[in-house]
Formats: structure tokens, C-alpha cells, sequence
């Protein structure tokens, strides 16, 4: 799959930090829906959960965040980003398209700023989405930020040396402005950026099938994020909430 920038994982052993903090209890949530169109496929052998989803299809999801960074179960951080990991709960990822769903009970939020491109991934993201890149002022060195937001499969396995996924399925929207003005740190920021400040709103989608190596992508596309929406959903109520917890009084 063609990745730009900095490729979110749900785990990795070559983090500089890693803060784990207790899984949040039902409460507010950011609620974040999208729209896209897939514009590439580079494999589809059959065997995928999104078979048959071609250049030209629409997909659409939603993901389902905390408010701030005390909410993330696991809190990852780099030279020029912070992810912030979401899961179980009422936190969630979601794709759906060409009659086929994908549903993991997990997100992914990172916020880079200030990342130096390199002249691979302009090379990478030139191929992939050609009509976005004309007339970029994009080039090796130059900072860019990047908002973004994804989700995998529970038991997701990567070759991190190899910075490959093994298997599992996984789906990433990625915001990007190439001036490298939008963000000045990397703390939370659940609500996407304003359109205005993106040149590059698109996302990547794979699958793969095997134990060890990278040689097995089933699915590989990308495509442009076409809207995304953000709702702060306040206090929802959780379908099995419990009592609060009351002394119990005995007549003597």
C-alpha cells in the first residue's frame, strides 16, 4: 500500500515514548464521518474483505474518539508526532463500501507537525494521487503536518523492520498540509482540520493474509476524502449502566 508521511500502527517495538494510561469509562465522544472516493487499486486477488471495490466506488465510516488525550488507552510519541490509540468502549472504526463492512472496536489519531518530506514520499504520493500533487509547492525537506485518523482489525500483525503489514486489515485517512503552517505542536486534536488548510484529504485501505513477510496483500487501494464531519456527542447512555454504588442501611 502507498503510505505518506507518517503510517499510523496499532503497535510497534521503535517508539521513542509510550504512555499507557487506564481504559476511560463510557462518556462524551468526538463522532467523526467521512466520504471518499477510491481513485486506485494496486492489488485485488480475490480473497479480500473489500473484493470488487474499484477506481471510482464510494466508501464512506465513521470513527468514534475520545475528547482529549486522558481518554486514549495508549498514548505513542516521536520526533514530529503523537498517536493517540482508542479502544473497546464505544470507540470504533468503521468502512463500508461495494456491499461489503468493516467494523473494529478500535481508532487511531495522529497528529504530525513539522515532518521533513522525503523525496521517496513525494515520489509515492505523486504516483498515487497525481491531480492533488500539480502545482504543489512540494519538495525533499520542506515541513508538512498531517491530521489523521484510522483503525485495524483486532489482531493486526506488522513487520516493523520491514514496514510492512502482515495481516489484518487496516484504513487510514490522512490530512495533509504541505505548507507546514497548520499545526505548531502535536497534542490533541480530535475535530479534522478545516478544508481550507488541506491540499491533500486521502486515505489508504489494506489487507493482508499470512503469518510472516510482506508478500501478502489480498486488497490495496487509496482514494480522496470528498467530506468529513465532526459531532461532540455528549453523555451518551451506555445500554447497561450501572447503579451507582449506595451504602446499605440495616435497621438494627
Amino acid at each position: 500500500m502507498v503510505t505518506l508521511f507518517y503510517r499510523g500502527k496499532f503497535a510497534t517495538a521503535s517508539l521513542i515514548s509510550v504512555l499507557l494510561v487506564a481504559a476511560p469509562a463510557l462518556a462524551d465522544y468526538s463522532k467523526i464521518t467521512y466520504t471518499a472516493t477510491v481513485t486506485g487499486v494496486e492489488i485485488d486477488t480475490g480473497g479480500g474483505t473489500f473484493t470488487g471495490l474499484a477506481a471510482g466506488n464510494t466508501i464512506s465510516g465513521e470513527f468514534r474518539i475520545g475528547v482529549s488525550a486522558e481518554d486514549a488507552t495508549e498514548v505513542f510519541s516521536g520526533a514530529t508526532y503523537t498517536e493517540y490509540v482508542f479502544r473497546g468502549g464505544d470507540y470504533r472504526g468503521s468502512v463500508s463500501g461495494a456491499s461489503s463492512n468493516f467494523l473494529a472496536s478500535n481508532a487511531l489519531l495522529y497528529i504530525e507537525d513539522n515532518h521533513l518530506v522525503t523525496q521517496e514520499e513525494i515520489a509515492m504520493v505523486s504516483e498515487a494521487f497525481p491531480d492533488l500533487v500539480q502545482g504543489l509547492n512540494l519538495n525533499a525537506g520542506n515541513p508538512v503536518d498531517s491530521w489523521g485518523i484510522g483503525t485495524a482489525s483486532q489482531n493486526v500483525i506488522y513487520d516493523d523492520e520491514a514496514d510492512c503489514l502482515v495481516d489484518g486489515l487496516e484504513f487510514e485517512i490522512v490530512l495533509v498540509d504541505v505548507d507546514g503552517t497548520m499545526f505548531n505542536d502535536t497534542t490533541f486534536r480530535g475535530e479534522p482540520p478545516s478544508q481550507g488548510d488541506i491540499e491533500l484529504p486521502i486515505f489508504f485501505l489494506e489487507q493482508a493474509d499470512g503469518t510472516t513477510g510482506c508478500e501478502n496483500t489480498v486488497y490495496s487501494a487509496h482514494g480522496v476524502i470528498t467530506d468529513i464531519q465532526y459531532e461532540l456527542v455528549q453523555d451518551p447512555e451506555p445500554e447497561n449502566k450501572a447503579m451507582p454504588w449506595v451504602p446499605l442501611l440495616l435497621e438494627e
